[in-house]
């Protein structure tokens, strides 16, 4: 019956592809403050953006710092 009686392992069912989207960038950005905790949300999303949302890229990726661009 394919049932191991792991309850810890319940099968997830999404409505629609959004749902499913929403989900995974979730686990995306979870994944990506495991590996770097000083990261918040924004930017763990910011990361993800640049990267393609390539994780191990978006590990390694720098955050700017607002007011050292260069516009002058």
């Amino acid at each position: 019956d394919g049932s191991n009686g792991n309850s810890d392992e319940a099968e997830l069912v999404f409505s629609d592809l959004r749902q499913l989207e929403e989900y995974s960038l979730a686990g995306m950005v979870c994944l990506l403050q495991q590996v770097r905790p000083n990261l918040s949300k924004g930017d763990a999303m910011w990361c993800l953006l640049m990267s393609d949302l390539h994780v191990g890229k978006a590990s390694t990726m720098e955050i700017p710092v607002p007011g050292s661009g260069g516009a002058t």
